[in-house]
């Protein structure tokens, strides 16, 4: 087998000027928003963490935590909006005290702004029709569906019906 050298390939054009030209037809520009500063006002103190907990868990989920000089805080958010998507501009934060074991519940001047129609799952008020209904012996998924369109209620998804029927 014979090894033969080629010459160095040059190109009539520079590929400087090939790599400018394609970066000026691919050019996106993004679009940052403007990253939204919460304002936290200091609502209560509690002398425990789960009395603190106890306060706030109706209508928030925890959100993420931070671990500061203070001691550690977490965040929490509007359990009404999803969780990927849009946020609710409502917050609560707890602070654990390090240097005692006090709680201090902070929360945004902000109002909730999320709108109700986006709640996932079958509503509370509905829930509570369909144990009414399984308490009465009903409890075929079809038949609960006729019970609610003749109620005017929203029905909720056959699939639902049976997850929800499944649980009891």
């Amino acid at each position: 087998m014979e090894v033969t050298q080629v010459d160095q390939y040059e190109s009539d054009t520079l590929d400087e000027d090939s790599i400018e030209k394609n970066d000026s037809t691919k050019r996106v520009k993004k679009v940052c928003e403007k990253a939204r500063t919460k304002f936290w006002i200091k609502d209560t103190t509690f002398n425990t963490g789960s009395e603190a907990e106890a306060s706030i868990k109706s209508e928030w989920s925890k959100h993420y935590t931070n671990y500061t000089d203070k001691g550690k805080r977490v965040y929490y958010r509007c359990k009404k909006a999803r969780r990927r998507g849009p946020q609710c501009s409502a917050g609560v934060s707890l602070l654990y005290h390090a240097d005692s074991d006090k709680v201090t519940v902070y929360k945004t001047e902000a109002d909730h702004d999320h709108t109700e129609g986006e709640i996932r799952g079958i509503d509370e008020d509905i829930k509570k029709c369909i144990e009414e209904l399984y308490n009465d012996g009903i409890t075929k998924p079809k038949l609960i569906i006729r019970v609610l369109q003749s109620r005017q209620l929203k029905v909720p998804a056959y699939a639902q019906l049976n997850n929800f029927g499944s649980g009891k």
